[in-house]
């Protein structure tokens, strides 16, 4: 019986699920469970996290849309958290985990002072606007990287030393105590990038040994959560949140006039994927 110890919350009440093979090596692991915190991880992911990320495109093909979602609510939020402070100020806001750097050079191009950083990525689109630990952020945001990393304080560190008012992250979560089946779509093994699947309760119990002087607050219906620092920021955030929801009902009636007209298509990201995994071997 192997031990394994939690790296969220380093609790040795730890259970081996499955044994799967991940990456592009196919190398075999530990999916394991922790009792204590609910937290579902990859083990040993040392040994083949650095060859996941060799590649610039890795079958992803939801990107572009997701950063279209996301650029769309940062854009209402922003708005909303600059029309709360004092006249002639401004944000200075860093994309955490920017890869290629499309959600903050499009944040840009809207008019918002956004930078990147990514230990793994060149950030090509983003450049020069390159964070650095000497740069003070007032809102930090990080989309689809929680379940990159091995644990919070890997992203939470990188900003410790001036906390900004505003986390805004997104991942999918797991609900609380589900282990999902080895076919879960989120797990994408093939991949071997994504490596922690949290649920509500380990997030939060992860965020509490980090020490955070946030709130979790999450956008409904979506995968969008806030670290709020304050009551003002989650009332600001659940307001744009509100704003958001709104706005993409409006869409929704679009979709549907187009179709009715025959103007729409179905969309090919999913077909895209597939096909891209198979081109790569990883079907």
């Amino acid at each position: 019986m192997k031990n394994f110890q939690c790296p969220s919350c380093d609790s040795m009440q730890v259970n081996e699920i499955a044994n799967v093979l991940v990456g592009p090596e196919s190398f075999c692991t530990s999916l394991c469970h922790c009792d204590d915190c609910d937290f579902l991880y990859l083990a040993n992911h040392e040994a083949w996290l650095e060859s996941a990320y060799q590649e610039s495109f890795y079958g992803d093909t939801g990107y572009m849309q997701r950063n279209l979602n996301t650029v769309d609510f940062m854009e209402l939020f922003l708005l909303l958290l600059t029309q709360s402070l004092p006249k002639n100020s401004s944000l200075k806001c860093c994309d955490f985990g920017t890869g290629l750097g499309i959600f903050p050079r499009m944040m840009r191009d809207r008019g918002f002072d956004f930078w990147g950083f990514d230990d793994y990525a060149t950030m090509d689109l983003i450049k020069p606007f390159l964070a650095d630990h000497s740069i003070d952020f007032d809102v930090v945001t990080a989309f689809e990287v929680v379940e990159h990393l091995p644990k919070l304080s890997f992203w939470l560190n990188t900003f410790k030393d001036s906390w900004p008012s505003a986390f805004v992250f997104s991942t999918e979560l797991r609900a609380n105590g589900e282990v999902p089946s080895e076919d879960w779509w989120y797990y994408a093994f093939s991949n071997g990038q994504h490596i922690s699947f949290h649920s509500e309760k380990s997030l939060k119990a992860a965020l509490k040994k980090e020490s955070v002087p946030h709130k979790l607050v999450r956008v409904p219906g979506t995968n969008i959560y806030c670290l709020a620092i304050n009551d003002k920021i989650e009332t600001i955030f659940r307001r744009a949140a509100f704003l958001y929801r709104l706005l993409q009902k409006f869409k929704f009636c679009s979709k549907s006039l187009r179709k009715i007209l025959g103007f729409s298509r179905a969309s090919l990201t999913w077909d895209d994927h597939i096909y891209a995994m198979k081109v790569k071997g990883r079907a």
